[in-house]
């Protein structure tokens, strides 16, 4: 679990937001998402990098921490090819 937190926050500072939101939804699934002993194993400073990727991808107010994001980058960027759902 560690890895994932760790490759999706490594996949936000190259500003690869398609890899991110996939890592994201990956993490998120429900068979992953209940492994309550595998989460209780992930280290205080990588769950502090898990809730800034989970903030950044959650689609509170239509993903808008995720498109403001976007629209302060600065290029080169990989945008989400597809909407948040």
């Amino acid at each position: 679990m560690s890895r994932c937190i760790l490759l999706a926050r490594e996949l936000l500072s190259l500003k690869n937001y398609y890899a991110v939101l996939a890592v994201y939804d990956g993490i998120m699934q429900d068979p992953v998402n209940r492994l309550k002993q595998t989460w209780d194993g992930v280290k205080t400073d990588v769950m502090d990098e898990w809730q800034i990727v989970k903030n950044l991808c959650s689609p509170t107010n239509h993903h808008e921490a995720m498109r403001e994001r976007i629209r302060n980058a600065i290029s080169p960027i990989v945008p989400p090819l597809r909407t948040p759902y």
